[in-house]
């Protein structure tokens, strides 16, 4: 499992730094989309396993509004008049082959999906598109790697207390203070770095801290809210993409929680500048 993981990392890493710094800019467009189509399959189909396939299509179909929306910072009333029209729809459906009293819990299964997939997938993208989006999505994924990779080695290493053993078994609180500790120094240094290089707005020290913390803190939760997603269908994995890893919600998890932090201060800075 650990070899195919560093293979996969040792492919996955470059191919990711030559699409951000050296292809076209449509190029990291067209991937996030092709993550974002089969992570929202992986999700309808851990959300709605035995769902039928107008019920999966309809949340595929609600899922591509909400990122186009999103994407264009249109996200205002004829959204969301489009998702409620969706989602009836889609209670109307599940009406016919489930009983009654399972309609309301899909319906907020099926909303639940479409924000998660829709506009978390959207982040890096519109993150990419600021003047020092590649900067950002550098930071965005040095520091996820960062809290990952040294909640790993600290489990493995010291790993007494679980965390949530119902959710995920394997997480630790001395895996997550690891993680924290690790990200903490990634990010205040890569993000002095990546300013010195002219990548990123110069960051006080202060919020290089707090950010990486907050990857941490951020990360175990979008990764722990995956496992819930598993866990409630009963499965290992979300997918098969990527050897060692798992699907891209495996690979992602975390990363699309920190997303929304990362998109958070960037629009914090604008408005303080």
């Amino acid at each position: 499992m650990l070899l195919k993981r560093l293979v996969t990392a040792a492919i996955g890493i470059p191919l990711f730094l030559a699409v951000l710094f050296t292809a076209p800019p449509a190029v990291f467009l067209i991937l996030i989309l092709i993550l974002f189509l089969i992570g929202t399959w992986e999700a309808i189909d851990l959300v709605f396993p035995q769902g039928t396939i107008k019920e999966k299509l309809l949340l595929f179909a609600m899922a591509i509004l909400l990122l186009y929306s999103t994407l264009n910072g249109r996200l205002g009333e004829k959204t969301i008049i489009l998702i409620i029209v969706g989602l009836c729809t889609f209670g109307f459906i599940s009406s016919r082959t489930k009983p009654i009293q399972e309609v309301v819990d899909r319906l907020g299964r099926a909303l639940l999906l479409t924000l998660y997939t829709g506009i978390l997938f959207a982040l890096p993208a519109k993150i990419w598109l600021d003047p020092f989006g590649k900067g950002w999505v550098l930071l965005l994924f040095m520091g996820t790697w960062a809290a990952d990779s040294g909640a790993y080695v600290a489990g493995r290493i010291w790993g007494k207390h679980k965390l949530l053993p119902v959710v995920s078994p394997g997480k630790t609180l001395e895996g997550v203070y690891g993680g924290i500790v690790v990200a903490v120094i990634v990010v205040f240094g890569s993000g002095s770095i990546l300013a010195n290089r002219g990548l990123l707005p110069p960051l006080p020290g202060w919020q290089r801290i707090v950010l990486g913390i907050a990857f941490g803190l951020f990360g175990v939760g979008g990764d722990l809210f995956e496992s819930l997603l598993k866990r409630s269908a009963g499965k290992k994995d979300s997918g098969a993409l990527f050897p060692g890893h798992g699907g891209v919600l495996d690979r992602f998890d975390a990363l699309l929680f920190n997303g929304v932090l990362v998109w958070v201060l960037m629009r914090s800075r604008e408005s303080w500048m």
